[in-house]
């Protein structure tokens, strides 16, 4: 699925509100959501619609993109002084490294509403500050944070292809670690990815961004405690339940993993993926429709979170 995402007058418009000192902060936060852009440009096509561009306000002092990276050299020793010379590099790379779109500004935000949608493809607008006239779920804010929850978005609303969702879960959760048998992987994900994949982009989301804080400290838990616990970090993150099947009872759950994503990893490790959350309808809410996620994690390196299936139901 290729995200095209647009740089454009919104971009980095005033929001009434923001300090100089804010303005540096936000800017700067923005260099790492290009940077993950860039590191996924196959299938991450970034676009300058430059229609008002050069004019859009930053500041509360009117200062303009155009006067910031472009002004008299007076102008531009200026805003080097006032916004630092990082934030002018950024600017200046953003405004030298994006392809001109070939869309009007009217046909961009065309692109930019709920009703547009295509099977193979995602839009979206970076943002410095959220939009209240644009869909939330169009709008990459902020940082790279923002650039990931907008990709996992798209994930779980278009991609209905075991092998596609494999392929953009390892790419945009990186502390994920997903079981080496690939084939068992995929032929269980064949049975809920076109009912729950938003379902599945929120279960792993939570565990990718919540989890190790959570577990933490917590050492080893009996497995009385553990469900407990379990059942209350999905309900915590608005998943329906959460439990663990009791050890080593469900031969499938026994899985193997690269113990880290470090390129070139041989080094691989042992779990048992009694641990699951639990959906218990599907994305249109009908209700009996049952999904699991089964994963694991290692005391000793909290960095990572191992999934060993994603299925319907592990039956007895």
């Amino acid at each position: 699925m290729i995200a095209n995402i647009f740089v454009c007058d919104r971009s980095f418009a005033f929001n009434g509100t923001d300090t100089i000192n804010d303005l540096r902060k936000k800017i700067l936060g923005m260099g790492a959501l290009f940077s993950a852009i860039e590191e996924r440009r196959s299938e991450n096509v970034l676009y300058l619609q430059h229609e008002n561009f050069m004019d859009t306000i930053i500041s509360k002092d009117g200062d303009t993109v155009g006067k910031l990276i472009f002004g008299t050299e007076d102008e531009q020793f200026q805003m080097k002084q006032k916004y630092t010379r990082d934030v002018y590099n950024l600017m200046l790379s953003i405004f030298k490294n994006t392809q001109r779109s070939v869309f009007s500004h009217q046909e961009m935000l065309e692109y930019l509403t709920d009703d547009f949608e295509e099977k193979d493809a995602c839009y979206g607008i970076v943002a410095m500050n959220h939009l209240e006239d644009l869909p939330e779920s169009k709008q990459v804010l902020y940082d790279k944070k923002g650039f990931l929850k907008f990709r996992r978005y798209y994930i779980g609303k278009l991609i209905n292809d075991s092998e596609e969702f494999i392929d953009q879960i390892e790419s945009y959760y990186e502390n994920l670690i997903l079981n080496s048998n690939r084939e068992f992987f995929k032929k269980k994900l064949n049975e809920v990815v076109e009912s729950h994949g938003v379902c599945i982009i929120n279960c792993l989301t939570a565990l990718s961004e919540k989890f190790k804080d959570e577990i933490s400290g917590k050492g080893e838990i009996d497995e009385v405690n553990l469900s407990k616990f379990l059942e209350h970090f999905a309900k915590s993150n608005n998943l329906d339940d959460g439990s663990f099947e009791g050890k080593n009872e469900k031969e499938e759950l026994n899985c193997r993993f690269p113990k880290t994503r470090e390129k070139g990893c041989l080094e691989t490790i042992n779990l048992y993926c009694g641990p699951h959350l639990k959906m218990y309808h599907d994305d249109k809410k009908k209700d009996d429709k049952h999904m699991r996620v089964y994963f694991a994690w290692d005391n000793e390196n909290l960095d990572y979170i191992y999934v060993g299936m994603i299925s319907s139901h592990v039956k007895r």
